[in-house]
């Protein structure tokens, strides 16, 4: 896409000037915000923009993507988690977002939360409140929000104090560290909607796109962009794992398991990756590379990862809701029979220089897979990898509605991916 949109023009030299200096360097840069454009569109950011390409028909697996929760709480007052939402969405203009037709994108003031409410109490769980139930998965499991807002709720009362929410996101607005964010804050809010919350900063998730877009020109990101032009001419074919079809791939339709882990096998898993100085994700990312080594006629194949982009352009840009993710090549050579530790520590190192480099759009990168395979419409990196323990939370904020409500069901598609795997946090362990 264009740099920036044509009404962000005013706005484009004095952020692409403050992105240039060297406060960048330190991490302390401050890109300007500019109120009088709030509401002007702006270029998509970098992810909802390929997450919209990926929707053309004439690609390889295209999909929308979007993320599809259930959950049951054993008790819900419906009018104030309303009212939560309102006020998030009031104070996070990320959450106000709409994608227009011509690729750009623009926030708008008169966007509210979505939430329906269904009594499917009728004889508690009986057949025809269960058909109901079914009916709302269909139709929210893998379809994607028709529009603004981007974050929608459907809340069925099954019994006097048990309640399904059926939760249906869309990746166009807030990235899934963004969404928890969120989600935590609409919890403290529930529970006392006049509790003190983070005061929001002047600098909007549009300044932060607009800032970003010049960071990819600057003479960092064309840094960047050359250590990966180079970094990519050696690297080996995609991970390709035995199908059970040749036919050529369309329309993704993703299936989700979900694999446990207890308290005490995550404790034991993170106190393992520390003595051998390796994050959580680390070990786990080693762990999944050694699994599909064995089902790979190679050893030696790429993944992509995907990483939060968050870039310091600005003081407050920690605290602003957004999509920040991007996706870029992870090397496995696993032809080396060393041990399984030193492996994994190899591929932590290589994590670090990605990190060092992600001053260019990750999205550009793949494009340069591509064009290096001599692909046009396939998926470049189709098994992708991610993490959220690193995902943002609030301080201070209690748990008592998250411990009260149990995931039902969970589905998500994501285009041109074949296998998408993430780690997550849980109240008691894992889920993988």
């Amino acid at each position: 896409p264009e740099a920036i949109a044509p009404e962000a023009a005013g706005s484009a030299n004095a952020v692409a000037a403050s992105v240039r200096t060297p406060l960048m360097a330190s991490g302390d840069s401050a890109a300007p915000s500019v109120p009088e454009l709030a509401n002007a569109s702006f270029s998509s950011a970098e992810m909802p923009a390929a997450y919209r390409f990926g929707l053309n028909e004439g690609l390889e697996l295209h999909v929308g993507h979007h993320m599809y929760f259930e959950l049951e709480f054993r008790s819900l007052d419906v009018a104030r988690f309303r009212l939560a939402w309102e006020l998030a969405f009031e104070r996070h203009a990320a959450l106000r977002v709409e994608a227009l037709e011509d690729g750009t994108t623009r926030t708008r003031e008169d966007v509210r939360p979505s939430t329906a409410l269904d009594d499917c109490s009728a004889g508690c769980r009986s057949f025809a409140s269960e058909a109901r139930l079914r009916r709302a998965r269909d139709r929210w499991a893998h379809s994607d929000p028709p529009g603004a807002p981007y974050v929608r709720h459907l809340v069925c009362v099954l019994a006097l104090r048990l309640f399904r929410v059926h939760e249906h996101f869309s990746g166009l607005s807030l990235d899934a560290q963004s969404l928890s964010a969120a989600k935590l804050e609409v919890q403290a809010l529930y529970l006392s909607p006049a509790m003190p919350v983070p005061r929001i900063a002047g600098f909007s998730f549009r300044d932060y796109v607009v800032a970003e877009h010049a960071v990819r020109t600057s003479a960092r990101g064309e840094e960047s962009l050359r250590w990966w032009l180079e970094r990519i001419q050696t690297l080996p074919a995609a991970l390709a794992l035995p199908m059970r079809s040749s036919h050529p791939l369309r329309r993704a339709r993703m299936n989700c398991t979900a694999l446990r882990l207890s308290g005490a096998q995550w404790v034991a898993l993170a106190a393992r990756a520390r003595v051998l100085g390796l994050s959580p994700s680390a070990l786990f990312y080693g762990v999944l590379a050694e699994g599909w080594a064995c089902w790979s006629s190679t050893r030696h194949f790429v993944l992509s990862i995907l990483v939060s982009r968050r870039l310091p352009v600005h003081t407050s840009v920690s605290s602003v809701l957004g999509s920040y993710y991007s996706v870029f090549p992870l090397e496995v050579d696993w032809r080396d029979r060393a041990a399984f530790s030193r492996r994994v520590q190899g591929l932590s190192a290589q994590m670090g220089g990605i990190f060092q480099h992600r001053w260019c759009a990750g999205v550009d990168v793949l494009a340069q897979v591509n064009r290096l395979y001599g692909r046009t419409a396939q998926a470049a990196l189709p098994y992708v990898l991610s993490s959220g323990v690193a995902t943002s939370r609030l301080e201070g904020v209690p748990g008592a509605l998250m411990h009260s409500q149990d995931h039902v069901y969970l589905c998500y598609d994501t285009p041109q991916t074949l296998v998408d795997v993430i780690v997550n946090p849980a109240p008691a362990g894992a889920v993988v």
